[in-house]
């Protein structure tokens, strides 16, 4: 009898309270005990193998995988992972807002990596260098170092190629400029706007003009919406007069004669379709554009802006008018504005048109502002500034030594502190936070951080 005649017999008879070995295959007959009980036991086990073995379907011809490479970096230490995991399941809570790049981020500043059982990245995810040949092997492809050269450009993850640009914008700009005309347009439209997205966070010049201006007919709009921003900043492209006009109507100049000192607002407006179309216009118009129609330069319209809760939604609309047409000095500027006025999640986005020190610079006085306005600073960066001893006594931690709660959102945001705490000063958090009395799920990253100290001849 086949088995996969046997089983559904064997089956059906144990249902209806049978005894099923006068019904199994003679075969299986010598394998049986002369106790009933025994010898339905056996044949319980020898029906579980054929059902889990015999009868398995055929999967075909297959290849077996090469072993996961082995990374450049030890693993955390056995004795870490445990509170790894415990970070890392925080960071993935639904409603904290987290995300466990951050905890990969700071294993990888502080010489480690993860244990694949813990954590592991997929093909396309945007994770520390390191894990390149995790990746390379998930995706089933070569993992050549990605150097000035463009002959691998194949074989690189789409991670990969995004840190390549960023290496060549900033080491070798018209090595990067020949690396997007000629591998560009082979691209898809997310990995197009990923790529040009890469640009847009370095400075341009008029040597990328035409780049950007072949891109005006791209196929997909929000390349070519994003390449027409680039163009404003370079000056190569203008807003209709009309337009610029118009934008300046929605907002107000005055100048105090004695000190003539400029401040600009943004009027409420009367409609949310003006609303719309104010954010409109400031989606195609430039700073420089709409500066010289308010009759002031650039610098004085970022550093003239009042921030008031009534018009944060204009604020956010000029944020992105500097991200995108302003200079990095403009985006330092603004962003420095916004967080003197208490508003660091407005100034968030601009981070990435800043140099590093001048976002470490901001760091102190968001700590200084609470835990909040430092979580909303400094939340998503990747390279966090190092705090030093003295911010423990900052209204941040302050605030963190006097929670009674622990909801996954409050634990982010303290986990955004113990990221921007050097081991040292995350050892000093813990006894401070322990002292306090607070819950332990926000001791376990200032914890971490106190132990992950870089290996030995790292």
């Amino acid at each position: 009898m086949r088995l996969d005649e046997t089983y559904p017999v064997l089956r059906d008879c144990w249902i209806a309270g049978g005894q099923a070995a006068q019904v199994a295959p003679e075969e299986w007959q010598p394998l049986l005990d002369a106790d009933p009980d025994e010898s339905e036991r056996r044949l319980l086990a020898l029906a579980g193998q054929a059902f889990e073995v015999g009868m398995r379907p055929d999967l075909g011809p297959h290849t077996a995988r090469p072993p996961l490479p082995v990374l450049a970096r030890p693993p955390v230490p056995a004795r870490l992972r445990p509170l790894v995991r415990r970070v890392l399941q925080a960071e993935r809570t639904p409603g904290s807002g987290g995300s466990p790049r951050r905890v990969v981020a700071l294993l990888d500043r502080r010489g480690f990596t993860v244990n694949p059982v813990d954590w592991f990245p997929s093909a396309g995810a945007d994770v520390p260098e390191v894990y390149r040949p995790w990746q390379a092997w998930t995706a089933n492809s070569a993992d050549p170092d990605p150097g000035t050269s463009v002959d691998d450009w194949d074989l690189l993850t789409r991670p990969a190629r995004r840190r390549l640009l960023r290496r060549l914008r900033a080491t070798d700009p018209a090595a990067a400029r020949q690396l997007l005309d000629d591998r560009f347009r082979g691209e898809p439209a997310a990995e197009r706007s990923a790529l040009l997205e890469v640009v847009a966070q370095t400075d341009l010049s008029d040597d990328d003009v035409p780049f950007l201006q072949s891109l005006a007919r791209d196929r997909s709009a929000a390349v070519t919406r994003l390449a027409l921003r680039l163009l404003a900043r370079t000056g190569a492209v203008s807003a209709d007069p009309d337009d610029v006009t118009e934008l300046c109507g929605f907002l107000a100049v005055s100048r105090k004669k004695l000190s003539r000192r400029v401040t600009v607002s943004a009027p409420a407006v009367k409609t949310a379709a003006q609303g719309r179309r104010r954010d409109e216009l400031f989606e195609t118009v430039s700073l420089a554009e709409l500066a010289t129609g308010l009759g002031i330069s650039a610098d004085e319209l970022v550093t003239a802006w009042t921030c008031t809760a009534s018009q944060d939604a204009a604020t956010r609309a000029l944020v992105t008018m500097v991200v995108a047409t302003g200079t990095q000095p403009q985006a330092e500027l603004l962003a420095t504005r916004l967080v003197a006025q208490e508003e660091p999640g407005l100034a968030a986005p601009l981070r990435p048109r800043m140099r590093p020190a001048a976002v470490a610079e901001l760091v102190s006085t968001v700590l200084d502002q609470g835990i909040g306005a430092t979580h909303s600073w400094c939340h998503d960066a990747t390279d966090p500034a190092q705090i030093a001893p003295g911010a423990l006594g900052s209204a941040a931690f302050s605030q963190l030594c006097e929670k009674d709660s622990a909801t996954p959102a409050e634990v982010h945001a303290a986990n955004t502190l113990a990221l921007l705490c050097p081991p040292d000063v995350a050892a000093r958090a813990v006894e401070r936070l322990r002292a306090a009395g607070v819950a332990p799920q926000y001791l376990d990253l200032f914890v971490l951080s106190a132990e992950l100290r870089p290996p030995e001849g790292a």
